[in-house]
């Protein structure tokens, strides 16, 4: 028998990746410097070097809680937790139960393991850049590499749904739930991101054209992953991070503040869309798969035809 090959020691490699990067994720949020999150007093200059307004007029450099209009509260952030929860609970899988792990119902394993790999070593460069350095256009372009690395995570699971046995919901929650909550709140944090590196850039805030067009982006994915990828998720994360938006409470300078409430106007009216969309549906298929499809018509020896759904992925991957 020869020796393993380096791809069977992928899963114990990323269980030590991964467990590491959340010693670092921690790590830089309790030893931070103080003040490494806000722009410099004395030169208006973030610590990338680049110009910003005045601290009276600018918000604090950090994708992860960026004050402009658009982004959502602190505690909507919290969200975090569960992503690493769940994230740790998907390598622990691959790792010492593999029967429930999405990367074996690939061609090629390892190569979804190595972007998660990668995923790590982003996670860690944003971390960085982000919460120890301050360097908001960095950050956010870490953030933007983080996205793409989990990009094909996600497309696989999508593209892949449940396998149908008794305990499909293990295989669900303890495997590729994960990479489904990590990809629409990475979706989500790199719009509020960019929205506060063009406001650096611009050094000043936009108008409500340009926060629209921004919003109305998350709702485009949002509806997108549903219709194409039968994936509620990302809607769902993405509807959280609206509706923290909504009772959101900031005060800004000038027409700004009108902006502001224009904005949440609009939330208030698309964030309960795709919930109600959602259960629309979910009441809708089982009626007709459940219950329509098995009933036989008093007056006849026929069966009502089962409705199918003629989608590219299979429903009710929840």
């Amino acid at each position: 028998m020869g020796p393993p090959s380096l791809g069977q020691h992928l899963p114990s490699f990323n269980v030590v990746l991964f467990t590491f990067q959340v010693v670092v994720a921690i790590g830089v949020f309790l030893f931070a410097p103080e003040g490494s999150w806000e722009p410099s007093h004395a030169s208006y200059t973030d610590s990338s070097g680049s110009l910003v307004l005045p601290p009276s007029t600018i918000p604090t450099a950090s994708t992860s809680m960026p004050n402009n209009p658009l982004s959502p509260p602190v505690y909507v952030f919290y969200i975090w937790v569960p992503i690493y929860v769940f994230s740790g609970i998907t390598v622990i899988t691959d790792r010492f139960y593999p029967t429930y792990s999405f990367y074996l119902t690939s061609d090629d394993p390892s190569f979804l393991r190595q972007w998660f790999q990668l995923s790590c070593l982003a996670n860690m460069s944003w971390v960085a850049l982000d919460k120890w350095l301050s360097w908001v256009h960095m950050a956010t372009f870490s953030l933007g590499v983080l996205w793409c690395t989990i990009l094909p995570l996600y497309l696989f699971v999508v593209r892949h749904p449940t396998p149908r046995y008794s305990q499909a919901w293990v295989y669900y929650f303890c495997s590729e739930f994960s990479v489904r909550l990590y990809f629409g709140w990475l979706s989500a944090g790199f719009i509020f991101g960019l929205a506060d590196v063009m406001q650096y850039l611009h050094a000043a805030y936009f108008g409500f054209n340009v926060y629209a067009v921004l919003l109305g982006t998350l709702l485009v994915l949002a509806f997108g992953t549903y219709v194409h990828g039968r994936d509620p998720v990302v809607g769902l994360v993405i509807t959280w991070a609206l509706i923290g938006f909504i009772f959101k409470h900031s005060t800004f300078p000038d027409d700004t503040q009108e902006v502001f409430e224009k904005l949440q106007a609009v939330a208030i009216v698309v964030t309960p869309v795709f919930p109600i969309l959602m259960l629309i549906d979910s009441v809708q298929y089982v009626y007709v798969v459940h219950w329509k499809a098995t009933r036989v018509p008093s007056s006849s020896n026929e069966y009502f035809k089962p409705f199918e759904f003629e989608t590219t992925a299979e429903y009710g991957t929840v």
